[in-house]
């Protein structure tokens, strides 16, 4: 029992780490949607493409856009602008979520406080809980899931319910996974906040591509929207389904990647993959533990850039950022070093740019390492403004994007 325990326990940290890669990526100074948040003076602002303002810094915190809508925060307040830094949503909630589906999980304020709720012991040990709401783009609440957000999770504490919602991933075609306090098993909610899949799982992830990790005592395995299990409770750790496939390991301890039918694609052979998830066709792993050099491998199993690296990104729009004698340049998709590395930080490629730093500052390099935006241009844009705060040195914004104190 103890061991089935452990296992089930072990799984969902697994589930917890491989289903949610991106748990917290919010504004790093990329490029989205032709935007990019640049911070000056602790205040947050946006920036186009020519490194001029068009949201001036005048915000605590904000946050790339999504759907239209950008999470930001002023007096304590969260709320939402649209990419010409109008209100749409007016600062009003405690903490809030990225619109998912049309839909944004919020901790509301009533008459100044937000709702707290009384303090409930369960499995996952004290936590406290306050109120938590689902609003519309126009800010409307849509449904009340009762008493309870503390950064990841929902519980509504009426006498009939007791569920418990893991917010992480959102909702996806409208559904997201939820938990039964009473019952300590998971579940699958629609936006209405009722099951719609019975909780029977002691562990599941959000769904990925139509499929859920989830799993009992047995292992782990994927059902469908309906709940049905379309590849079998089999396996010791699982993962999302990205680009397909999505990344399993066996009792033996080996990593693989599975088709949506549980088929091998790649057979159980690595001790640790150091990326969980396939990005462009690629993905990074460590052939000989966690200390051991990167390498890139294919959809097939082939390694196609030789493990020659201890610190690199994933490739995004055909280049990976790497590391080399504490200086940061680009490879190309074919391991060929398309950047020399000579700057002290680097971001990823978004919309044909990506942020960097050399001993002159932060700026923006295209794809054949020019300056599209160099240090001093953006600099001197950036003091362009009607703004106090356009003072200092610029940076990107490093800031999480499910927010809140």
């Amino acid at each position: 029992m103890k061991q089935l325990f452990t296992r089930t326990i072990r799984s969902f940290f697994f589930l917890f780490a491989l289903a949610f890669p991106i748990l917290v990526q919010g504004a790093d100074g990329s490029f989205v949607n032709g935007l990019a948040v640049i911070t000056m003076n602790n205040q947050y602002g946006y920036i186009d493409k020519m490194g001029k303002w068009v949201i001036e810094p005048i915000f605590d915190e904000a946050y790339d856009f999504s759907q239209g809508l950008a999470i930001v925060k002023t007096r304590r307040q969260y709320g939402f602008i649209d990419k010409l830094g109008n209100w749409i949503i007016e600062p009003r909630f405690k903490k809030v979520s990225n619109f998912s589906d049309g839909l944004a999980l919020v901790k509301i304020y009533r008459n100044g406080e937000h709702i707290r709720c009384e303090v409930k012991r369960g499995s996952l040990g004290n936590v406290d809980w306050d109120s938590a709401v689902l609003i519309d783009k126009a800010g409307k609440e849509v449904t009340t899931l009762g008493c309870g957000i503390n950064f990841d999770y929902l519980l509504p504490l009426d006498d009939k319910q007791h569920h418990l919602l893991l917010n992480k991933g959102g909702f996806h075609d409208g559904l997201a996974k939820k938990y039964s306090y009473l019952e300590s098993q998971w579940g699958v909610m629609d936006t209405s906040g009722q099951f719609v899949v019975q909780p029977t799982f002691k562990v599941m992830a959000n769904f990925s591509e139509g499929l859920a990790a989830a799993g009992n005592d047995g292992g782990i395995g994927y059902v469908d929207k309906s709940g049905k299990w379309v590849i079998e409770p089999k396996f010791l750790l699982a993962g999302n389904f990205i680009e397909g496939l999505a990344n399993v390991m066996m009792e033996n301890d080996k990593h693989g990647f599975i088709d949506k039918s549980g088929n091998w694609v790649i057979e159980p052979k690595f001790n640790y993959n150091y990326s969980p998830n396939f990005s462009e066709g690629l993905v990074r792993v460590q052939t000989q533990g966690n200390r051991s050099k990167i390498g890139f491998m294919d959809k097939h199993g082939k390694m196609v850039i030789a493990p020659a690296f201890f610190e690199i990104n994933d490739f995004h729009e055909g280049l990976a950022a790497f590391q080399e004698d504490n200086r940061w340049g680009y490879i190309d998709s074919t391991g060929k070093v398309v950047i020399k590395p000579k700057f002290s930080t680097a971001g990823d490629f978004s919309e044909g740019l990506a942020g960097v730093r050399d001993d002159k500052g932060f700026g923006y390099i295209d794809k054949s390492g020019k300056w599209a935006i160099s240090p001093a241009a953006l600099e001197k844009n950036l003091h362009l403004c009607k703004n106090i705060k356009c003072t200092g040195k610029p940076n990107p914004n490093t800031s999480g994007v499910f927010v809140g104190v």
